[in-house]
């Protein structure tokens, strides 16, 4: 499978349908970059299906030497949710030990959600995570630096198409993380 390819062609039945966002990965160690020992992979959305032959919507953005490390999961139970004009205040006396107490709001498994005017304060590990999620906009949030010192503002681990549009996202750290995680 080439970068800027728009169809992948399966040997058997491979379940997905019109809509369906499916991930695709390469658990090689190094796949991405060596150095940070990061994978390669990404989320793609099925535009057209045509017996085997999957057509997504956009381009494949990597190579992918089909092998035992290369990984094809159809995204289940993605949810489609709105967060709007409110503060999350967490307790400066929560320690990153206790994760995720330690975080403020956090998104897993989202598909077109929007953040919009989210205030995250006094949170000792991430203000505002998204996590494996697939067009999400982030519009005018705050995760703020405060005596305490958040590790990252806003993290972004393993989403794609995300639109950060405004805000402020200070840390101690990284005030926007961007990349993967474990399991990627």
């Amino acid at each position: 499978i080439k970068k800027g390819d728009t169809k992948f062609t399966f040997v058997s039945a491979h379940g997905l349908e019109v809509g369906d966002i499916f991930a695709v990965n390469d658990h090689e160690d190094n796949s991405y970059s060596g150095a940070r020992g990061y994978t390669d992979g990404e989320y793609l959305k099925v535009d057209n299906v045509i017996g085997n032959d999957v057509y997504v919507d956009g381009m494949i953005s990597s190579n992918y030497t089909l092998s035992t490390t290369v990984v094809f999961n159809k995204m289940t139970n993605l949810t489609t949710a709105s967060f709007k004009d409110f503060t999350i205040i967490g307790n400066p006396n929560t320690s990153i030990s206790t994760l995720p107490n330690a975080n403020g709001l956090g998104v897993v498994g989202g598909l077109n959600c929007v953040l919009e005017n989210v205030r995250a304060t006094n949170i000792t590990s991430v203000g505002i995570m998204l996590k494996q999620c697939y067009n999400t906009t982030v519009r005018h949030c705050i995760s703020e630096l405060d005596a305490y010192g958040a590790s990252y503002g806003l993290s972004v681990f393993s989403c794609h198409i995300t639109l950060i549009d405004g805000g402020r996202y200070d840390s101690s750290t990284h005030g926007i993380s961007i990349g993967g995680f474990s399991g990627g």
